[in-house]
C-alpha cells in the first residue's frame, strides 16, 4: 500500500470518527430534550389541578391583556405601570399573538384562538408525518446503496420498489380481496372485501401515510375503511379533538417510525461491518 493510500485511509477514518462523535452528540441532545419534555408533561399532568403551580383563569388574563393591547391601553411587551408586579408572571408574547389574531379575524372571541391553534397543531403533525415518510424512502435508498455498492443500480432498485409499493400494491390488494370475496351481495360482505383490501395495502408505507394524512386533515374522520350502519349508530358528527384523531392513526404512525428505525439499523450494521473489513 502506497503512502498516499495510507494517508487517504487515515484521513477517511478521522472524518468518520468526527462525524460519529457529532452524530452521537446530536443524538444525546435529542434524547435529553425528549426526556425533559416527557418529564415536563408528566409533571404538568400530575399538578395541573393544583392551584399552587397553575393558576386558574390564565386564558382570561391573556384575553384581557390582548383586548387592552387592541384598545391601546397596554403595551405588547412593556409594563407601563410599575405597581402591576402581578403581570410579570405572564409572558408578553401570547397576548400579542392573541391581539394579532383578533385584529386579523375581526372577532374577539376565544373560538378564533381555538381554530387557529387547531390549524397550527394539525399542520405541525402533518409536517412531522411527512418528515417520517420521506425519511423512510431516504433511509431505504441509503440501504440499497450500501447493499448494491453501485449508484445506478441502487437508484433503479429504490425506484422500482417505490413504484411497486405506491402503485401496484393497492392494485394487488384489491385483486386478492376480490378473489376472497368475489361477489359481495350484502353490506357485510362488501365491508369484509374492503377491509381485506385495506389490510393488504397497508404493507405499503404510502398507504399508511395516506391514511394518516386523511385522519389528521379531516377531523370528522372516525373510521378507516368501510363501516356498517349499525357500527355508525350513536356516533356524533361533531369534529374530533386532535388527541382523538391521533389515537386513530397511532398504529399507522408507529409503523412508519418502526420502518425508518429498522432500515436505519440495517444501514448502520452494514456500514460498520464494511468499515471493520476495511
Amino acid at each position: 500500500m502506497s503512502v498516499e493510500t495510507q494517508d487517504a485511509s487515515l484521513h477517511y477514518r478521522s472524518l468518520l470518527s468526527v462525524r460519529r462523535r457529532r452524530a452521537l452528540g446530536l443524538g444525546l441532545m435529542l434524547v435529553f430534550g425528549l426526556a425533559v419534555r416527557l418529564l415536563t408533561a408528566n409533571f404538568i399532568a400530575a399538578h395541573f389541578n393544583d392551584s399552587a403551580w397553575f393558576q386558574y383563569g390564565s386564558y382570561a388574563v391573556f384575553d384581557r391583556q390582548a383586548q387592552a393591547v387592541l384598545d391601546g391601553k397596554q403595551s405588547s411587551f412593556r409594563i407601563s405601570d410599575s405597581s402591576r408586579t402581578d403581570l410579570i408572571q405572564y409572558p408578553p408574547g401570547y397576548p400579542f399573538w392573541m391581539a394579532l389574531a383578533y385584529r386579523i379575524s375581526g372577532s374577539r372571541t376565544p373560538l378564533v384562538i381555538q381554530h387557529i391553534q387547531l390549524v397550527l397543531d394539525t399542520l405541525a403533525i402533518f409536517i412531522v408525518v411527512g418528515i417520517v415518510y420521506v425519511g423512510f424512502w431516504l433511509v431505504l435508498a441509503l440501504l440499497f446503496s450500501l447493499l448494491l455498492q453501485r449508484t445506478v443500480t441502487a437508484a433503479l432498485a429504490s425506484l422500482a420498489l417505490w413504484l411497486f409499493l405506491a402503485v401496484f400494491a393497492p392494485l394487488i390488494a384489491q385483486i386478492v380481496a376480490v378473489s376472497i370475496v368475489p361477489d359481495p351481495s350484502t353490506p357485510e360482505e362488501l365491508a369484509r372485501q374492503t377491509d381485506i383490501a385495506a389490510l393488504i395495502s397497508r404493507v405499503s408505507p404510502t398507504t399508511l401515510y395516506q391514511e394518516t394524512v386523511q385522519v389528521v386533515l379531516n377531523p370528522a374522520a372516525r373510521i378507516l375503511g368501510a363501516a356498517l350502519a349499525e357500527q355508525t349508530q350513536g356516533i356524533l358528527l361533531t369534529p374530533l379533538a386532535l388527541s382523538q384523531s391521533l389515537l386513530i392513526i397511532l398504529p399507522q404512525f408507529t409503523t412508519l417510525i418502526a420502518l425508518v428505525a429498522v432500515c436505519f439499523g440495517l444501514c448502520y450494521i452494514k456500514f460498520m461491518r464494511a468499515e471493520i473489513r476495511a
